[in-house]
């Protein structure tokens, strides 16, 4: 259960952050890993 104003902005920012780490970092996790196959 969300109580207070200031739970419900930081559990907003928190599910943004996580899309945002999702949306950047599944793409350099991918680019990575393409980079690392490619060298051997």
């Amino acid at each position: 259960e969300i109580d207070s104003e200031a739970e419900m902005i930081g559990y907003g920012i928190s599910l943004i952050v996580l899309n945002l780490g999702m949306y950047v970092g599944a793409p350099v996790f991918g680019i990575v890993k393409l980079c690392q196959h490619r060298r051997k």
